[in-house]
């Protein structure tokens, strides 16, 4: 948490996700709701209530990149012409800025706890960041 605190100039979470991640949320971290209820409406159709609510309000805050890991809501994302990353993508940038020594440690513990990374990407990491 503390490097999109610091890799970032301002991190936004929505009500959605804020309730889905069930432990306090550190105070940098700013709550939006989306008000467009019919396209959140439409976008829960297809994947999970927090993407959704992420997708959504990355369309009312204009230059926003979206942080999202799901590959459902990345396709959407990118069909709507969005900006995202991932959690691997915040931990790249955090590299490029000095924030983490090495990248190896926190891809471990991703795999660790059950995340699925694509062989390719996680090939693309080791390679750019051993």
């Amino acid at each position: 948490m503390e490097l999109l605190n610091t890799a970032y100039e301002q991190v936004i979470v929505t009500d959605i996700v804020r309730e889905e991640f069930k432990k306090q949320l550190p105070k940098f971290l700013l709550s939006a709701k989306c008000s467009k209820a019919d396209f959140y409406a439409s976008l829960c159709g297809e994947i999970d209530p927090g993407e959704a609510s992420v997708i959504c309000l990355g369309k009312e805050i204009s230059d926003s990149i979206l942080i999202l890991d799901d590959l459902k809501a990345r396709k959407i994302a990118a069909r709507l012409g969005m900006k995202f990353t991932g959690t691997l993508g915040v931990l790249v940038k955090a590299k490029k800025q000095g924030l983490v020594p090495e990248i190896g440690p926190y891809v471990k513990k991703l795999l660790e706890a059950g995340i699925r990374i694509s062989p390719k990407i996680l090939a693309e990491i080791q390679k750019d960041y051993p």
